[in-house]
């Protein structure tokens, strides 16, 4: 960084746009079930993690949307 403020990717992106990530991390996650097999769990671990991002996304979404 040269001076200024502390920044991170992304952190001049609209609500909007980010909603647009969220849905396409839960598209990522149902795409993702048909990699699951029977008696080993973590090869579900992905399936299960992006929905998680998805959410998490989704709830920075609405409250950029609102002001906060």
């Amino acid at each position: 960084m040269h001076g200024g403020s502390a920044s991170y990717p992304g952190e001049i992106a609209t609500a909007a746009q980010i909603k647009l990530l969220a849905d396409e991390y839960r598209g990522g996650a149902h795409d993702l079930l048909s990699r699951g097999r029977k008696g080993q769990p973590s090869s579900w671990a992905p399936a299960c993690m992006s929905p998680i991002h998805a959410i998490e996304l989704y709830l920075n979404a609405l409250l950029l949307h609102k002001g906060h």
